[in-house]
């Protein structure tokens, strides 16, 4: 709850499309497992255009104070679930926004998305990047589990030219794409239709962010493959977890 480290929306509305989120900093608290994240409908139950701005739900919306770019960005979570179960609604949706700016007409994203009404029981996590050309890109990943159930580590590796999505030290997608400009990472809990929903929690044990530095970069480090398939960029990536750069000794942005 460090105010010098993350900011915590307090009174702020987001909108998206018809149903709106109404986020308040006191539904970020500690807890025997770390940050955890609530959704629900109070108080927006008692009064939602008096108490929240015409909202159903009420939850919080956590960003980093400072901007990082080029590293590797991971943090333990336990995706939203109702209590003492590993079920959510379709209508709530959270992500590890690892990387966030949006300005003077550019956007820059690169996320994990968790999404019930599309997760097949929660083995498919999204893989979500827009890059510096304006594009849009989305990739369903399956991961052959329910990460609704429990605790596990996700990791973006932002490299010039490269982003790569990594599970429990898994590397599970790539996209070849820049990002050129320092972000924000946030943590986000919030509904995608009106309404009021059963009460859902996300849980955060960590956020830490490594900067890429060449030095102790291996002098037998590669690049990886330029027309490789997905496929191969993959297994690549999980040959080579310790990849520094897209071009050796290259320093960071």
């Amino acid at each position: 709850m460090d105010r010098s480290v993350w900011r915590y929306a307090n009174h702020e509305v987001h909108t998206f499309g018809s149903a709106r989120t109404y986020y308040l900093d006191n539904h970020s608290a500690f807890s025997s497992s770390g940050l955890k994240v609530t959704m629900s409908e109070h108080p927006c139950s008692d009064n939602p255009d008096k108490l929240c701005s015409g909202a159903d739900m009420a939850s919080d919306h956590l960003q980093t104070v400072d901007k990082h770019h080029y590293g590797d960005y991971e943090v333990s979570l336990r995706a939203p679930h109702h209590e003492d179960t590993a079920e959510c609604d379709d209508d709530i949706y959270a992500y590890f926004t690892a990387g966030y700016a949006k300005e003077d007409g550019w956007w820059n994203e690169m996320n994990f998305g968790f999404h019930p009404d599309r997760d097949h029981g929660g083995r498919i996590v999204t893989a979500e990047l827009h890059a510096d050309t304006g594009g849009y890109h989305e990739a369903a990943v399956s991961l052959g589990f329910n990460y609704r159930a429990g605790f596990h580590t996700y990791r973006l590796k932002l490299r010039k030219g490269d982003v790569s999505w990594w599970v429990d030290g898994r590397c599970v997608h790539v996209m070849k794409e820049q990002l050129s400009h320092s972000m924000h990472t946030s943590i986000i809990l919030r509904t995608n239709k009106p309404g009021k929903l059963q009460k859902a929690k996300l849980e955060v044990k960590y956020f830490r962010f490594k900067p890429y530095e060449s030095e102790g970069q291996r002098p037998e480090a590669r690049m990886p493959p330029p027309n490789a398939t997905l496929g191969e960029l993959i297994a690549w990536h999980n040959a080579n977890p310790d990849w520094a750069s897209s071009q050796e000794g290259e320093s960071p942005a």
